[in-house]
């Protein structure tokens, strides 16, 4: 089980309404099929070497993604989330910027 923020986050951000995502180049460039994984990097996580080193032929698998069911969650699941924070500052500062981009699309 991953706990955490941009770090550790797989791509649960890309199954939630945030801003916070990696789902798009540059990130995932030197992953092994070179596409957008929901990784904030270019290959893989500590988490991904980690479970690598303890003998896993595959990496724990976001909790929110399609793929975590069945067998695939018997590795473990991933529930970090990038913009993730321990105090309610990081939630108001989400709440701060939709606001400013709802106030830039309705104009003056």
């Amino acid at each position: 089980m991953t706990f955490g923020d941009s770090v550790v986050e797989v791509g649960n951000n890309d199954y939630l309404p945030t801003i916070f995502k990696a789902n798009y180049p540059p990130y995932g460039r030197d992953f092994a099929d070179q596409k957008p994984t929901g990784r904030f990097c270019n290959g893989k996580l500590a988490t991904d070497i980690t479970a690598e080193t303890l003998g896993f032929t595959s990496y724990p698998p976001a909790y929110l993604s399609p793929e975590a069911s069945g067998k695939n969650l018997l590795i473990g699941a991933n529930f970090a989330s990038a913009g993730s924070g321990y105090d309610d500052r990081v939630a108001a500062l989400n709440v701060s910027w939709k606001q400013r981009e709802a106030a830039v699309e309705k104009g003056p």
